[in-house]
């Protein structure tokens, strides 16, 4: 597989968790906020693979988006734009995730 089809690969499934953020938020009645927000979480983390994966730099295996934006930024890589949406989600996917069963 080449990093273009691995690349692609990621886009789909962000773009699916991105699909299914939405109609868990629009269509779903009460509001399913934290599985649409778990989603949301998911197409952030896989789309910025996709740019790394795009662009074939090493992709680490974290789900942290603080830990994303830190190493995009020690990379040079400028994601300023996006900052304020990773610290809305991050502490989200972190409580949601620290849920006792």
């Amino acid at each position: 597989m080449t990093t273009l089809d691995l690349a692609k690969e990621w886009l789909r499934y962000a773009k699916s968790d991105l699909n299914t953020a939405r109609h868990m938020f629009k269509d779903v009645y009460p509001k399913e906020i934290e599985i649409s927000s778990y989603h949301s979480h998911q197409c952030a983390e896989k789309s910025n693979k996709t740019y790394l994966f795009s662009k074939n730099i090493e992709t680490p295996l974290i789900h942290d988006l603080g830990g994303f934006y830190y190493l995009n930024t020690v990379r040079g890589i400028n994601f300023t734009a996006i900052l304020q949406y990773y610290l809305v989600l991050n502490p989200l996917h972190q409580r949601i995730n620290n849920k006792p069963v």
